[in-house]
């Protein structure tokens, strides 16, 4: 009788297995039948046994749950049983060793030139992306480019260069992945669970990005760097105050550069200020009433003032 080890689809559906629930099924027969149908079958689920079947079947289950001990006995690292998130750690801390981190690979499915129908051609070498993952963090992997030399166009995964802009597919969120950058990767998912919670519970983005950085103890920038170098998710000031402080800085910087940088030969370009403000600019004369001056001893000429309806 075969074993079921020597057929390499049920050995694939059993490591899955093993990945997801560990080894815990082995102790409950009635679990181990379903999982030893699972990786025969596919998930395929039979007719309804008789009974001399079923007792057939309950001698099928013990005999590949031997094997299945017998597998995890020659596994000394247990590297079967420790579960996907932990063998996905082992493998992307092994990939940055070797100086090609692969955590992910991004590369569009294309084969042919969306202009020319012309072959594609690959590129041999891989870009450094930073993934943010809903279940394993944040991490790196690399994107991979297809490329048109006749038309000069360039493929990647969701979406294409051309003309020296970027483009995005219309079924773009439908992939796994979203690159929104040269260097930046969104699970899907995760993006979905924050649009949730922002729909429903009014959750301000930086707050998500201070959980998703807390969950994976991003708590401090050394904790990032010992974490293979992966990047904290960047927070926007949602703060009406902090956040008209930033732009205003920004708009004082560019309004320096241009203006007080101007120097001509027109009367008082050098010498004017501003007091008050700048609500005069946008009032009418004909809507100021009762105008008048007001003098001061000591003090040559007048002020005119009036009061705005």
């Amino acid at each position: 009788m075969e074993s079921y080890l020597n057929n390499r689809v049920i050995l694939g559906r059993l490591i899955f297995v093993l990945q997801a629930l560990g080894d815990y099924f082995l102790f409950i027969p009635r679990f181990c039948g379903v999982v030893r149908r699972y990786v025969v079958n596919g998930g395929v689920q039979g007719p309804e046994s008789n009974g001399d079947v079923q007792h057939d079947e309950g001698l099928e289950d013990q005999r590949f749950a031997c094997e299945t001990k017998g597998l995890l006995y020659v596994d000394r690292e247990q590297c079967l049983t420790e579960g996907l998130k932990k063998s996905f750690d082992h493998f992307h801390d092994f990939t940055l060793k070797c100086g090609s981190p692969i955590g992910t690979i991004l590369m569009s499915g294309r084969s042919t030139c969306r202009r020319c129908n012309g072959k594609l051609s690959v590129d041999a070498n891989g870009h450094v992306v930073v993934f943010y993952h809903i279940y394993f963090g944040s991490y790196l992997g690399s994107r991979v480019k297809k490329s048109c030399r006749k038309c000069k166009l360039y493929e990647h995964y969701g979406g294409w260069t051309e003309g020296g802009k970027h483009y995005f597919d219309d079924d773009c969120l439908n992939n796994e992945f979203l690159l929104t950058s040269e260097e930046t990767a969104f699970h899907v998912p995760l993006l979905k669970e924050c649009g949730s919670l922002l729909l429903v519970g009014a959750l301000a983005f930086s707050s998500f990005a201070s959980s998703y950085n807390h969950r994976f103890g991003y708590r401090k920038q050394k904790d990032m760097c010992d974490r293979s170098k992966a990047k904290r998710m960047k927070t926007i000031p949602y703060d009406k105050t902090e956040l008209a402080k930033i732009i205003v800085q920004q708009y004082e910087s560019v309004f320096y550069k241009k203006w007080t940088d101007h120097v001509c030969a027109v009367a008082g370009c050098k010498t004017v200020i501003v007091i008050d403000g700048n609500m005069k600019n946008a009032r009418q004369v004909c809507s100021c009433a009762d105008v008048g001056e007001l003098y001061f001893d000591g003090m040559p000429g007048s002020i005119l003032v009036g009061e705005f309806d």
